[in-house]
């Protein structure tokens, strides 16, 4: 008798109701209604319902900006249609609607705006290492090996102006913008420095306003300056891939990974990869009065191709830049991989780091020195290994002969090849710090990924003989 009312307790409880789901293609078919892809919508509608999710089919669609007045926390999402997941199989044609990318290219910025809160921009991939594709292209400007992983794309390519500012922030978020989540895209730069100073334009809610923007599997590559200006607060970036910026050497725009600017706090960035980011800082917090607090870095590598194919300048500022007189107070920076880095530091810019903790990292040869910028806090369980020289901190190793950690730095694997005293030595943390971005759980070793070498199988066909 209890187990029937505990039964019908659950049965009577408020479930949410799954929002409708609704087909989209460029050209649009039959009567336009969106139930199915035999009567698809001609591109996304002007205003969206909210709750529920907008399926795009494969092709190159208008510029478009989500303005869909808010309703309280309902989200609305944009998702890439694909093979396995596509709203209805009525009328449904993979080869053409779920086998490439929906495109969002156009020659003025922005191709895409985001000027409501509570949205989802989906690109509906399922890789589950940094980025999406699959794999990355041989160079910055070739295609991933699987592109319909980043289901959405945000193409800069067609803006080929030198003018400055001319190509700013393809994909766009409005000021008063929050809760905010992409994932999937692929973020294609034209590569051009004074003209394309921001990729992704993250304005968010403003100074010291929760815009809590979540970014995941996202592929971004050869951004002229930046790929994103942040000014508000609770920013994740995690399971990414960034590769290049600053491909012309104009220097006009300063270039990094990301420009924070006025009060920033709650930033993570974790799991991803940043390769050949060239100019100031892959990380630049630089408002004079600005006072950035609680932004976390772990399990991320920082590295730069074999050879220094795109090293056009190298890191100015080291790998967190604290410029102009900017404060940043409260910074975890753990567990974190640097390969090769070129330039003038790839540790931390001199500036104000205070109550930083700093542990578990491993940097591996490059002739861009690693100090720690006169940060104060918890330093240490660091390894400094190949030609760069050795910083800061209790326990840390220096090695200026090590052998190679990794077992194929050069064409991007950084997982550890062997256990070594150089490297397996670090400092236990709790959690989120407990796996590396394998899912591997954490047990002896810095930088990004735990070795995960097998131990020797125990002997077979062992027997004990009774008298």
């Amino acid at each position: 008798m209890n187990r029937l009312i505990f039964i019908l307790a659950l049965l009577l409880l408020p479930f949410p109701l799954r929002g409708a789901c609704h087909t989209v293609t460029v050209a649009g078919s039959g009567s336009h209604t969106g139930a199915d892809w035999n009567n698809a919508y001609a591109g996304i509608p002007a205003t969206l319902t909210r709750g529920d999710t907008y399926y795009l089919a494969d092709g190159s669609y208008p510029v478009y900006t989500f303005n869909t007045a808010v309703s309280g926390t309902t989200t609305a999402e944009i998702r890439k249609a694909q093979t396995y997941d596509h709203c209805t199989d009525t009328g449904w044609n993979a080869g053409t609607m779920g086998s490439a990318q929906a495109v969002f290219r156009h020659a003025s910025p922005p191709s895409f705006e985001v000027s409501a809160s509570y949205f989802t921009l989906n690109g509906n991939g399922q890789q589950t290492s940094p980025g999406c594709g699959v794999s990355v292209g041989a160079t910055p400007t070739s295609e991933p090996s699987t592109p319909s992983d980043c289901g959405i794309r945000i193409d800069n390519t067609l803006c080929t102006s030198g003018s400055s500012d001319a190509c700013d922030n393809p994909l766009h978020v409005d000021s008063g913008v929050t809760h905010f989540t992409m994932e999937y895209l692929e973020g294609v730069g034209n590569g051009i420095n004074n003209s394309e100073r921001g990729f992704f334009g993250f304005y968010g809610g403003g100074n010291a306003t929760n815009a809590y923007f979540s970014g995941s599997h996202l592929f971004g590559r050869n951004a002229g300056c930046v790929y994103f200006v942040w000014t508000s607060n609770n920013w994740s970036v995690t399971e990414s891939y960034f590769w290049l910026t600053n491909t012309d050497i104009a220097d006009d725009c300063h270039p990094q990974y990301s420009l924070t600017e006025s009060n920033t706090s709650n930033g993570v960035e974790a799991n991803n990869v940043y390769r050949d980011i060239n100019g100031s800082s892959v990380f630049s917090f630089v408002s004079p009065a600005g006072t950035n607090t609680g932004w976390t870095y772990y399990n991320n590598v920082f590295w730069f191709t074999s050879g220094g194919a795109y090293a056009t300048s190298g890191l100015d500022d080291g790998i967190v830049g604290n410029l102009n007189g900017a404060t940043l107070t409260g910074m975890t920076f753990v567990q974190n991989t640097a390969i090769n880095i070129y330039g003038a530091a790839s540790g931390f810019y001199p500036g104000i780091y205070t109550s930083s903790t700093i542990q578990n990292n491993l940097w591996y040869l490059g002739a861009a020195t690693p100090g720690m910028g006169g940060a104060t806090g918890t330093l240490g369980y660091n390894s400094f290994l190949g030609t760069v020289s050795c910083a800061s901190g209790t326990a840390n190793v220096c090695d200026a002969s090590p052998p190679n950690p990794f077992v194929s730095w050069t064409t991007g694997n950084f997982n550890l090849a062997s256990e070594n005293s150089d490297w397996n030595n670090r400092f236990p943390l709790g959690s989120p710090y407990t796996t590396d971005p394998n899912g591997t759980t954490r047990t002896t070793d810095r930088g990004a990924y735990q070795s995960a070498v097998t131990p020797p199988a125990p002997p077979a066909s062992l027997f004990i003989i009774v008298r």
